[in-house]
């Protein structure tokens, strides 16, 4: 735009100088005055021409520096255009891959959907078989536990019985045999007063004896029977006895035969 409009100038400016030149000469004679005028445009036609070329050739090197942005504006936008059909052919290509990878998701999603449901449908299926078999085994279960609980209760309720009897029956027993305890020890009791009696009357009796028998001049009877201990044992030698003399153990009193009130408690 600055080239063209600065040529526009140039142009206008020579027509209009050409222009008064050629009416001056056509309109006036030929005279001192008007070589005077004639050297006088000329000589303004000369800088007038001289500015024009110094204008032109500013102009001129504008118009290089205009025409080098020029190819350097069309040389970046060829690039960008380049940059842009790259990107473009890019785009394009990643579209392209995208649309096969959405295409090839979209078909496996096809195909998972298909095995999921199958899959569904046997877990279901499997899960209704369990189900019904869980049931039947808690129906099963809890029958049979019915009867364990019943067959504990009664088996409960016979021990029960069978305690509170053996219970009655051992307490029976340990009445009783408190019962012959008692009258065994009040037995035991009696036995040992008779005993105690009779040791006295046996001592009272001994002492009137060997009274008597020293009155009479005999000797006493303990005496007597030491005299007739060697006789017994030689006599239990030849018959073979062993056996010492003496009166037999259950003559002996109770309190002088532990063994044997231990066997009459027991």
């Amino acid at each position: 735009m600055k080239i063209s409009s600065a040529f526009q100038k140039c142009h206008m400016l020579i027509f209009f100088t050409l222009f008064c030149s050629c009416a001056t000469i056509k309109g006036a004679d030929i005279s001192e005055e008007g070589l005077d005028q004639l050297r006088a445009e000329n000589s303004l036609m000369k800088s007038t021409i001289s500015l024009l070329k110094r204008e032109n050739s500013v102009t001129r090197k504008e118009n290089l520096e205009y025409r080098r942005q020029l190819e350097e504006l069309k040389a970046s936008v060829e690039k960008l255009n380049s940059d842009i059909e790259s990107i473009k052919e890019n785009h394009r290509k990643e579209i392209a891959l995208k649309n096969s990878a959405y295409r090839a998701l979209e078909n496996q999603n096809k195909i998972l959907q298909s095995e999921s449901s199958a899959r569904l449908s046997a877990l279901m299926k499997s899960s209704k078989e369990n189900e019904s078999k869980l049931r039947e085994q808690i129906i099963t279960l809890n029958r049979e536990k019915l009867e364990l609980e019943s067959a504990f209760n009664s088996e409960r309720e016979a021990l029960k019985k069978q305690f509170s009897e053996k219970e009655y029956e051992f307490t029976r027993s340990l009445e009783q045999i408190n019962s012959s305890l008692s009258a065994a020890e009040n037995e035991v009791k009696i036995l040992r007063k008779k005993i105690q009696d009779t040791k006295e009357t046996n001592s009272a009796l001994r002492s009137e004896i060997n009274s008597l028998r020293t009155r009479l001049g005999l000797p006493e009877l303990e005496a007597l029977e030491e005299k007739q201990a060697p006789a017994n044992e030689a006599t239990d030698m030849n018959t073979g006895k062993t056996e010492s003399p003496g009166p037999p153990e259950d003559s002996l009193p109770l309190e002088e035969n532990p063994e044997a009130e231990t066997k009459s408690n027991q």
